[in-house]
């Protein structure tokens, strides 16, 4: 039981680190248009109009969704990088927590949510209004749920799917990855019944 709490009061630190270098460079950051489309998109969405529908949308759809609460929000464009800036800071945990199950190290786990936190990439794409926040969330989380110590049970796999499947409403980029996910889970001899 000791292990488990340690495993994630450390995650949970980390990814409070995480916030607070997120969240600064997010408030730090000027906005640029793919925000601003992302942004008009929600805002449609959350007056009732659907993308491929009603407007031109050439991304991925569940962004918008995401988004559309935060349209009735004074100053939504803050609310929204400060959200975006937690699911970066969710994900930096999530490395945390998987590398320290893994490894066993407390250091390692730092070290990989920092070196996560600290890449050009995640300070530029995880604290700004683009689906790679919440899809990294979703891509790390089922990651982790496919690779874990234990057999993977049906509600493990599912959840995993779920989570994997989210991936590519939010970024089909990433699609390969998923497919990456699906073949942990076979290749770890799932048997489920």
């Amino acid at each position: 039981m000791r292990r488990f709490a340690l495993t994630h009061r450390l995650a949970l630190l980390t990814a409070v680190a995480a916030g607070v270098v997120l969240v600064l460079v997010g408030r730090q950051t000027p906005a640029d248009v793919d925000e601003g489309f992302y942004a008009v998109a929600a805002e449609l969405v959350s007056r009732g109009r659907l993308p491929y529908r009603d407007y031109f949308y050439p991304q991925a759809p569940y962004l918008p969704f995401l988004l559309a609460p935060f349209a009735a929000v004074a100053s939504r464009f803050v609310a929204e990088r400060a959200l975006f800036a937690l699911l970066g800071a969710a994900t930096a945990g999530l490395v945390a927590h998987g590398v320290k199950r893994d490894t066993g190290s407390p250091l390692a786990a730092v070290t990989a949510a920092g070196l996560f936190t600290l890449n050009e990439l995640t300070w530029q794409w995880f604290a700004s209004i683009r689906p790679y926040a919440p899809a990294g969330l979703c891509l790390v989380g089922a990651t982790l749920l496919a690779t874990s110590p234990r057999r993977p049970s049906l509600a493990r796999a599912a959840l995993a799917g779920a989570l994997a499947g989210l991936v590519g409403g939010l970024r089909l980029l990433l699609l390969p990855v998923v497919g990456a996910i699906v073949g942990a889970i076979w290749l770890r001899g799932a048997r489920f019944g």
